[in-house]
């Protein structure tokens, strides 16, 4: 698989080929506990001298806005392939459909309103806010930008109807924390251990 990665300069980018199977048929990618079910993997990437690796938000990553239906949310990811600016993403905003505290389907997901197209799946969801939101029940006001990762988007619940599906964001440290119990099995990895996917 090809991928485009940030170099140091502001337009340019690596292409990079990354494995997802080896010779011998073996996954290189981690899935979830619960396998296919949910649908995310975690892929390793190496340390490329050329290659720019950093954090979207700076550091104004939050996770105690809180989210309600109507909630508005953006999905960042390449809607038919479309890029802008070289290799960056589109930003396409939809709202929260369901309970987010909920689960859809059994599964540790929630459903949007978005209208989404192909070449969004695997994108992640924020919420992002300027100036006002409600903070572990508080309205708090200020100038800068802040958001909360969501999840992962997941595809469409169906093709006549705009509403997809976005697994939750603890499904990432579920994924970790079974990964390194696997690898490690005779060492304790607390069950709260946050990892940073941004």
């Amino acid at each position: 698989m090809l991928i485009f990665l940030k170099k140091n300069s502001l337009n340019e980018w690596a292409v990079k080929r990354i494995k997802l199977i080896d010779e011998k048929g073996k996954k290189l990618y981690i899935q979830h506990p619960r396998g296919q079910e949910i649908d995310i993997v975690a892929i390793k990437l190496e340390d490329y001298p050329d290659v720019e690796l950093y954090n979207l938000w700076e550091g104004n990553i939050v996770d105690n806005i809180d989210i309600n239906i109507t909630e508005s949310c953006s999905v960042v990811g390449f809607p038919k392939g479309i890029s802008t600016g070289g290799k960056f993403p589109i930003w396409k905003t939809g709202h929260v459909a369901s309970e987010f505290e909920l689960n859809h389907d059994d599964k540790p997901m929630f459903l949007i309103d978005a209208s989404t197209r192909e070449g969004m799946s695997g994108s992640p969801v924020y919420c992002v806010r300027t100036g006002h939101a409600l903070v572990d029940g508080k309205l708090m006001s200020g100038e800068s930008t802040i958001a909360r990762f969501l999840g992962i988007y997941a595809g469409r619940v169906g093709d006549d109807i705009e509403i997809g599906r976005v697994f939750k964001s603890n499904c990432l440290n579920e994924l970790m924390i079974n990964y390194y119990n696997l690898a490690n099995p005779y060492r304790f990895i607390p069950s709260n251990l946050n990892y940073n996917f941004t």
